[in-house]
């Protein structure tokens, strides 16, 4: 076992789990998260339902097959395709993420859950965050380690993902403290 195996099962717990979070938080609000994909793009008109019933779905199935393709070495492959459909996920929203900002359009974030704030760069540097762990995953390969490292490795992750949720008031407390 090399440091690099122990950051790849960290990566697919923290992409996992940041996975959960966002699929919870979207379920939890979907209304919100509807009517947010229709005030950004109201090109959509009645197809906002499918696109947002889509988006979550997929965080669900991505992050349901990261965690079952940790579990033993012959549902490693689901772990696999997971990171690779996870890298799309993230990939595509920072694509529409940066050319609304860009844009100037206002997004009102629903990442994890109903928010009345707009989208900017922070939402970005999350997502590349999030593509580099999928990378991470992709790259070293589906690994299964001893469950207590694994849950030691599943802590950090949610340290990681509190921190991914909260980015916005870490980054305020960050610049007052620098102040």
């Amino acid at each position: 076992m090399t440091a690099l195996d122990l950051v790849a099962v960290l990566a697919r717990w923290y992409v996992a789990l940041s996975l959960l979070a966002a699929a919870r938080g979207k379920s939890g609000g979907f209304d919100a998260f509807r009517r947010s994909l229709s005030e950004a793009f109201p090109v959509l008109g009645r197809a906002d339902a499918a696109l947002a019933f889509a988006i979550v779905a997929a965080e669900w199935a991505i992050a349901a097959a990261l965690l079952a393709g940790g579990m033993s070495a012959p549902l490693g492959t689901v772990a696999q395709y997971g990171a690779i459909c996870g890298l799309a996920l993230f990939a595509s929203f920072t694509v529409v993420i940066s050319l609304s900002i860009l844009d100037g359009r206002a997004i009102v974030c629903t990442c994890f859950g109903a928010s009345g704030r707009r989208m900017d760069g922070l939402d970005v540097v999350r997502n590349l965050v999030l593509i580099a762990a999928s990378c991470v995953v992709l790259l070293r390969g589906p690994l299964s380690l001893p469950w207590p490292l694994e849950a030691i490795l599943a802590g950090l992750a949610v340290v990681g993902v509190v921190a991914t949720v909260r980015l916005r008031e870490l980054a305020w407390l960050l610049r007052a403290k620098a102040d």
